[in-house]
């Protein structure tokens, strides 16, 4: 059975010489993914609170690193339909879930403010993936701090997250979590993705977070193709 593949920019020479030379092999390629055979809806979601715009040890600042990291999982994420939103003190939906190129296009253009609210980033996301009709709905939250929601306390905050996760999950909804840098609450980030069904991605560097983030995909790939 074929697979009909979609292929964008400077990857369509080589994924077609590729499929020349060996048909019969199974590709994926940067910039391809299967049309109408999208069995995933992933909405990413970015901290952009004021500390994003520090200097991780590693020279790059982390809002960069990020977007990077982002943007190599969107190219990565071929069996997924791809949203992309930020938070700070409030939330922001950059592209639809499914706009896969917008997605790639906006992560340049979001800008850092105040406070992290974690909370609101949680509700709205869920929101978002509710109205999704694929077998499997993902969230990947990234946060380099706490949550500050100001309705709450720390043990309140905690809590209530928890909650959030655990009830997205019951409708078959995934949080995955990364705690960037070493200002990250991994305890809070930590327990939204367990009480989620996911996974929490600790990452002190740029090459931490890359590598963290293709952990993320390719697990989900397992998933969706019954590979490991």
């Amino acid at each position: 059975m074929s697979t009909k593949l979609t292929v964008t920019g400077a990857s369509a020479f080589n994924a077609l010489a590729a499929i020349a030379k060996n048909p019969r092999k199974q590709y994926v390629v940067p910039g391809a993914y299967p049309v109408g055979g999208e069995q995933e809806s992933l909405l990413i979601c970015l901290d952009k609170s004021p500390s994003m715009l520090e200097t991780q040890p590693d020279g790059v600042v982390r809002m960069v690193a990020a977007r990077n990291a982002a943007m190599k999982l969107i190219e990565a994420s071929v069996y997924s339909q791809v949203g992309l939103a930020s938070f700070s003190q409030t939330f922001q939906l950059h592209a639809e879930i499914g706009d896969r190129d917008r997605a790639q296009q906006m992560l340049g253009t979001i800008e850092c403010s105040s406070y992290t609210f974690i909370i609101k980033a949680l509700v709205n996301s869920y929101k978002l993936l509710r109205l999704q009709k694929t077998p499997v709905r993902r969230l990947i939250l990234l946060s380099d701090g706490g949550a500050n929601d100001l309705e709450w306390t720390d043990e309140q905050r905690f809590k209530h997250a928890c909650e959030l996760s655990r009830a997205a999950k019951s409708e078959g909804i995934v949080t995955d979590t990364i705690a960037f840098g070493e200002g990250a609450d991994f305890t809070m980030q930590e327990g939204i993705a367990v009480a989620g069904g996911g996974r929490c991605i600790r990452a002190d560097s740029t090459d931490e977070l890359i590598r963290g983030m293709m952990q993320l995909e390719a697990r989900t790939r397992g998933l969706l193709t019954g590979r490991k």
